[in-house]
């Protein structure tokens, strides 16, 4: 609550001069903030005295939201990639794709591994899958990188998402 709008008549002002802490009244309190160039706000309500304090409110409400514009420009959101290869890949192909994962994740985003089955290959997905993805992670070195979503089999692909710690 600010100047007028404050609830309780008796008031009692915190960080001023120790000639004004003493319990006044509303009015007395709003004529000696308006005289300094600032506002009365009431800070919490004890009893039948208002504590309050005296600041540039506007100024407040300013800092307020410049401090949460500087914490939304620090947040990084992190986005989920993907990448996709067929379960006849080759090594060095695998290791290629590795290294891509490597960097995507360098770059803070979380990785979705993924192997893609078609058409007869899905009656060998439970054994292509996981011996895939298990061969793809021996191909990892960096060890801060995790496994955030295990091994799992999600219509014609097994997938698994990674990310770092």
């Amino acid at each position: 609550m600010l100047n007028y709008e404050v609830t309780k008549e008796k008031v009692r002002l915190v960080d001023v001069p120790e000639e004004a802490k003493d319990i006044t009244t509303k009015v007395k309190a709003v004529e000696y903030a308006e005289s300094l160039g600032l506002d009365l706000v009431e800070m919490s309500v004890n009893g039948e005295v208002s504590i309050c304090k005296i600041f540039d409110y506007q100024k407040h409400l300013y800092n307020q939201k410049k401090a949460k514009k500087e914490q939304k420009k620090k947040h990084k959101s992190s986005t989920l990639k993907e990448i996709k290869f067929g379960c006849n890949i080759m090594d060095h192909d695998l290791e290629t794709n590795c290294k891509k994962a490597m960097n995507i994740l360098k770059e803070g985003d979380k990785v979705k591994v993924a192997v893609v089955f078609k058409g007869r290959q899905m009656m060998y997905a439970n054994k292509f899958g996981p011996e895939l993805l298990d061969k793809f992670m021996g191909f990892i070195t960096d060890s801060s990188i995790f496994v955030s979503k295990s091994q799992s089999l999600e219509g014609n692909m097994y997938s698994m998402i990674l990310e770092k710690k």
